[in-house]
């Protein structure tokens, strides 16, 4: 194993680096296990690295987020890279770009085109799937559009929400750019380097690489998709770290790549309730007195719509693994020990460091290469962890996150409620009744939030051994069952039935549970909520 390397001064610097001055003189002592020698780290004189401005060389260029998400994130993918920049940059004389990507190559690139849908479209798919789903709610409710019957035990189906909300999810989450597009609406002008950088030509490629400090300057946000070896590649954190450096309240967006395939799962294993409502009677009794054969149906869909949560739980525990051990890595991080494929990369961005460190102010005009790092890696073990306190929440999911996942569950909610209003249009006084019965969705709605985020916070536990695993897992796929399968099951009672007291007393109750649920909500996923409680 490599020694960690040395910063010393010596008489000499490497021949071909000049110092950036006179009397500083730096190296760097390499010990590796096959050779040892000793390079100078001075600042280049023919670098641009550090600068913030753009050379007068410097082709200019952006791409469209509808082109970065067509096709699944086609532009995402190792390869072609001439062709790319070719066919999808524009040339941009602009002053800002909204975005700047900061993500690793050697990931896959239909988790990096879930995790960009999830920064770019997931608010829309919520907002547009919710409206969807309260729309045909009123419809059903009010008896506009018919329902349909189950062959088990004649009981009313209506899947309209359902329905609706897979269909919108479909359109706004994964295709909303292509329909944006074909309407002439521009996307988000974004810095996506192996597009943006000319890679046809060995001179204008250096002066795109060189520019890289430049565009992160002239970027509103930065964008990381962040995976497991985000934090170990040289270059991904040098771009973190320079975006934090030059602009310290800048916005920094951080999408966890893994987090865009979970949340697709869970609603792709959710389309498993639709056929659950047809083959399910609405009674237990009724569910032990089937024949073979629908008996068959039943519980096999039942079985599999378990199983699938199962195994969902797995994947949030991966991801909860993955969370707990970032803190580590983080504080471990140096940039001596940080991946990088081309020794000259080091060199260069070291150098870049160097400078960068010293008119941000972070360091005195005269500090060395050491201190200069080191003031770097500051950022990483301090400002970093708390600039990503948004995406590594003590859930480790989003708000909108745990609600998109759960999307088609709340959809199914209402599907058995509006059938349940539908009975109840003839009959009198059915006031409390009706508030009584959006009273109890609305629980049900907010328990599948909470649920996820309690998940999120006990699959975060720290690895360590296959008793925690289980013991993780076992706990998430609890609170999923009871979050997200139970309160649209076709087996779960009316709710109401079982409140004791009167009709007031009842709605009183709601209300109060109702309202507990929302603290809870506010305390799981807001950070000034957490902030108050600490203090």
């Amino acid at each position: 194993m490599a020694s960690a390397p040395v910063f010393h001064k010596t008489e000499q610097p490497w021949p071909q680096w000049p110092c950036d001055s006179e009397e500083e003189v730096e190296a760097v002592e390499v010990v590796q296990a096959s050779r040892k020698g000793t390079i100078s780290v001075p600042i280049s004189p023919g670098s641009r690295l550090y600068e913030r401005a753009f050379s007068t060389e410097t082709k200019q260029c952006s791409v469209s987020s509808h082109v970065v998400l067509q096709c699944g994130g086609l532009v995402l993918a190792n390869g072609n890279e001439e062709q790319k920049h070719e066919t999808y940059s524009e040339e941009f004389d602009g002053q800002k770009w909204d975005f700047f990507i900061s993500h690793n190559w050697s990931v896959k690139r239909w988790q990096k085109f879930l995790a960009l849908c999830l920064v770019w479209s997931g608010k829309k798919a919520l907002i547009f799937c919710v409206c969807a789903q309260l729309i045909f709610f009123t419809l059903v409710s009010t008896g506009i559009l018919p329902v349909t019957h189950s062959q088990i035990d004649g009981h009313e189906i209506s899947i309209w929400c359902v329905g609706s909300c897979l269909v919108t999810y479909a359109a706004t989450f994964l295709e909303h750019h292509e329909v944006l597009d074909l309407l002439g609406i521009p996307g988000y002008r974004i810095f996506l380097d192996k597009v943006c950088v000319d890679q046809s030509d060995d001179q204008r490629k250096r002066q795109g690489i060189q520019s890289i400090t430049a565009f992160l300057y002239h970027s509103e946000a930065l964008v990381v998709l962040y995976s497991e070896i985000y934090l170990k590649r040289l270059w991904t954190v040098f771009e973190l770290t320079t975006f934090l450096a030059m602009k310290p309240e800048g916005q920094l967006v951080v999408q966890p790549v893994i987090l865009g395939p979970v949340a697709v799962y869970f609603v792709i294993i959710q389309c498993l309730r639709i056929p659950e409502m047809f083959l399910v009677p609405m009674a237990h009794d009724q569910l032990l007195s089937l024949e073979l054969l629908p008996a068959l149906g039943a519980y096999g869909i039942m079985a599999l719509d378990l199983l699938s949560l199962l195994l969902g739980s797995v994947f949030l525990r991966r991801w909860g693994c993955s969370r707990s051990g970032m803190a580590e890595q983080l504080q471990g991080f140096t940039f001596e020990a940080a991946e990088c494929e081309l020794p000259a990369d080091r060199l260069e961005i070291l150098g870049a460091i160097k400078e960068l460190a010293r008119r941000e102010g972070l360091v005195p005009r005269d500090a060395s290469t050491r201190v200069c790092a080191e003031s770097f890696e500051r950022l990483v073990h301090e400002i970093v962890p708390k600039r990503m306190a948004g995406a590594f929440r003590l859930t480790g999911i989003t708000c909108q996150i745990a609600c998109l996942m759960s999307l088609p569950s709340m959809a199914l909610v209402l599907d058995l409620s509006a059938v349940r209003l539908r009975s109840l249009r003839s009959t009198q006084d059915a006031g409390l009744l009706l508030v009584m019965e959006i009273l109890q969705d609305a629980m049900f709605e907010a328990l599948m939030p909470i649920s996820i985020g309690l998940a999120g916070i006990v699959t975060g536990i720290k690895a360590g051994s296959c008793c925690r695993d289980f013991f993780s897992i076992t706990c998430c796929f609890l609170l999923l069952v009871l979050g997200i399968w139970v309160p649209g099951a076709n087996l779960m009672p009316h709710l109401v039935s079982y409140l004791p007291g009167s009709e007031v007393t009842q709605v009183l109750l709601l209300g109060s549970i109702l309202t507990a649920q929302c603290v809870v909500l506010y305390f799981l996923y807001f950070d000034r909520a957490r902030r108050w409680l600490c203090s």
